[in-house]
């Protein structure tokens, strides 16, 4: 059995799918053996170590205490504060920079304040500190009783989400862009839990030095699994890195597999194969919320039109209405699947991640007539996380977005996964039956089939 480092293996996992020959490699995440974030050089194959940050100073375990802070479970719900965090208003703290995270560029790593003053000072005594201007720092237990009074006035759930992702950006863009300047080497390949912050990669992107930006798309620790097998394929001298076409790793299921399920739910079943996509288009312009299921399942996090749950991007109140029908509570809108071909109509820069565009981990700022056009992906900051979808690639679902775009004028739908709240994407045709039975959405397409509760429903 061979062993490889935890970071080394999302490194390996973000160079090899990048496609970069030259590259500037950098992984952040809570912990993984004993170190929070790495940065290597990769030069004509050659591998170089050129920054480590070891426990317990971590820049996840800053965003991660935040999280808990604010009752939401670490390690699944950050995702959340990086939603909240747009709502916040960080004006009234008066020394924000570097209080919670610091980047020291003579040491090369990350270093978390509030484990320095002395003894050891908690990050909610730090932060209680930072919101009132104070030098006591409290106990935990002290701080919790007041956190009710400080949400009740000034300082709301949002205000610390914002405090929380101004202080992760502005240290970790600290640390590429001198990591960038330092090497000469601008294209950027990322993994770790870290880069799941849609919010933060937009940052890093539009650090000048660099040309290109490439984010793994399961850069949490399910990628490490690749980036383990890319070592070992290495270590042959087998590969070298290449652009990742596609994520679709997972089952897939024929047409009587599909119709089996079916038939022992009592469905009513009708096969579309010739007018799919222009049947499924009409549905989502009638305001109908379709479970399309297709192909190969999604290896990730991100549902990308193979399970996912798609709807009209033009109506905000659905967004509500999704949520209450999922069991979820979201402060982010929901994502848009976008035609390649209107990408740049739609959205402002991206010019430096466009393979990563396609896998939806990256924000962009969405041009201001498409702002109320496309209301229920783009969020109060006027960003939004597409999944940018090219006809050679994705024939079946491309066609989709296109002719639901001859019918509204709109070259984008919304694209969530399909899932009820706190369960994993559905993978099998009988768990898309059972999140349709559940009310999960009104209508299912099990590859060339509409299935539907009874022949009179649509």
């Amino acid at each position: 059995m061979t062993y490889f480092d935890h970071h080394l293996c999302h490194a390996a996992s973000a160079y090899y799918t990048s496609g970069y020959h030259d590259a500037l490699v950098i992984t952040a995440d809570g912990a993984g053996d004993g170190r929070s974030a790495t940065a290597h050089t990769v030069i004509n194959g050659v591998w170089t170590e050129i920054s480590s940050t070891s426990l317990p100073h971590s820049p996840g375990h800053m965003y991660a205490w935040a999280t808990r802070l604010l009752g939401y479970k670490v390690g699944r719900h950050e995702g959340k504060l990086t939603g909240l965090a747009s709502y916040g208003d960080t004006s009234h703290v008066k020394q924000l920079g570097g209080q919670l995270l610091q980047y020291t560029t003579d040491s090369k790593s990350f270093l978390n304040p509030y484990l320095h003053d002395g003894n050891y000072i908690s990050f909610t005594d730090k932060l209680r500190c930072l919101l009132n201007n104070e030098a006591v720092y409290p106990s935990y237990e002290a701080f919790r009783r007041l956190v009710g009074k400080y949400y009740g006035k000034n300082f709301r759930p949002e205000d610390i989400a914002a405090i929380a992702q101004i202080e992760l950006e502005r240290a970790v863009t600290a640390w590429v862009s001198d990591l960038v300047n330092k090497t000469g080497l601008t294209h950027v390949a990322l993994a770790g839990g870290i880069f799941a912050n849609v919010k933060l990669n937009q940052q890093i992107e539009a650090i000048p030095e660099t040309k290109k930006v490439w984010i793994f798309p399961d850069m949490g620790d399910g990628g490490l699994s690749v980036g383990a097998a890319y070592l070992q394929l290495n270590s042959q001298k087998t590969i070298s890195s290449r652009p990742l076409e596609n994520v679709y790793l997972g089952p897939k299921f024929n047409g009587d597999q599909i119709l089996a399920a079916c038939k022992d739910a009592n469905l009513h079943v009708t096969k579309q194969a010739e007018n799919l996509a222009q049947e499924t288009a009409k549905l989502l312009a009638d305001g109908v919320i379709v479970g399309w299921f297709q192909g190969r399942m999604e290896f990730g996090p991100r549902a990308l039109g193979h399970r996912s749950i798609l709807l009209h991007p033009g109506r905000r109140e659905m967004n509500q209405v999704i949520n209450k029908r999922l069991n979820r509570t979201e402060f982010m809108p929901f994502a848009p699947s976008v035609l390649e071909e209107y990408k740049n109509d739609l959205f402002s820069g991206g010019g430096k991640s466009e393979h990563a565009s396609q896998f939806m981990t990256i924000t962009y700022d969405v041009n201001p007539e498409w702002i109320d056009r496309l209301a229920a992906v783009v969020h109060i900051d006027n960003t939004a996380r597409p999944q940018v979808v090219y006809k050679g690639k994705e024939t079946l679902y491309w066609s989709v977005i296109d002719e639901f775009r001859k019918l509204t004028g709109l070259p984008a739908i919304v694209n969530t996964s399909f899932n009820m709240h706190e369960e994993p994407i559905v993978c099998t045709p009988e768990d898309a039956i059972r999140s349709y039975l559940h009310g999960a959405v009104d209508v299912l397409v099990l590859g060339d089939y509409i299935v539907r509760k009874g022949s009179g429903d649509f």
